[in-house]
Order: C-alpha cells, then structure tokens, then sequence
C-alpha cells in the first residue's frame, strides 16, 4: 500500500533540493521509491537508511540506481542528495507499511541512525519513525506475550524477511 505521507509530500521534499521534476519523472521517481520499499531486503535495509542520512555507499547507490532505472530509465544515480531523498521517502514508504519485520528493522535502524548521523534529508522520515515505534510499543504493551510465543513471533518475522537461520533457539 503507497504511503500516504510520502504521497502527500514528496513534490516538496524534491523541491527543497531545488529539483525541478517533470511530473512525467516525478511519477517515475514515485514509482521508483515504492519499487525500493517493496524489494528491500534486512541486508540492503542498512544502506537504504545511511543514504536516507546522506551516507551514500557504493553498494546502496547501486542497488538503488538499478531499481528506479526499471521506473526511470534517465536515473543515473549520480546525485547523492536526490538519492537521500528517494532512499528518506522509501524509509519511510517502508514504516508506513505492513510488511512488519522490515518496518520493524527500518525503523530501529532510523532510531539508531540518529545518534551516529546528524539529520535526515527528509525530516519527515524521524517523525514517522516516532509514530510508527510509538504505535508498535503501544501494540506490545497491550499484549500478554510470554517467552516462548514472543520467541515464536520473531521466527516468523525473520522467516518472512529472509532470514537465514529464523529458528529461535531451543
């Protein structure tokens, strides 16, 4: 499911960078971000947020440059502050999603980010990290886990998202 606050305000973030975006390319790009939520692994996730801090890794620059080229054969990858912004609005495409294991990871990754680097290039990303978290704990709270069902929970997410040994330990 698209992101409402990426869709609502994607044109001003790519303003702010003084992008002058053909909608054309501006349907393009938000193609391109919803292609990076959807094929974001737990091992890309990592780059994906860096870059979302402007700390653009060859690795993320091109797995990211790769995806929005199948949405926008003209992407070239090359301008770091563009893909910060691509890389904020899919964080955040991520959070706002229901894909709950890479939420979860994103999420504690844009957490952490935010003692290491200073601020995201779109600072709605910190924001909905907020929300996002303050929801899934208000969640947490409400249930009665015990051990073994928490650890049965986790397995499942890791299962969903790849993980290679999603077993809990036994």
């Amino acid at each position: 499911m698209p992101s409402p606050t990426v869709d609502q305000e994607l044109s001003q973030w790519l303003e702010v960078a003084t992008f002058e975006t053909p909608s054309e390319q501006f349907a393009q790009w938000r193609q391109g971000i919803a292609a990076l939520a959807s094929a974001l692994t737990p091992e890309l996730s990592f780059g994906l947020v860096a870059a979302a801090y402007e700390q653009v890794a060859d690795e993320a620059r091109d797995w990211m440059t790769d995806v929005i080229k199948a949405t926008d054969p003209t992407f070239t990858g090359r301008k770091d502050k563009l893909l910060s912004i691509l890389a904020g609005a899919a964080a955040i495409e991520v959070l706002e999603s229901e894909n709950h294991a890479t939420r979860t990871l994103v999420l504690l990754l844009v957490e952490s980010a935010g003692y290491t680097f200073s601020t995201p290039v779109v600072p709605a990303v910190e924001g909905v990290a907020h929300r996002v978290g303050n929801e899934i704990r208000r969640q947490v709270r409400n249930r009665n886990l015990s051990l073994d069902n928490l650890q049965a929970e986790i397995a499942q997410q890791l299962k969903e998202a790849g993980s290679v040994n999603p077993e809990p330990p036994g």
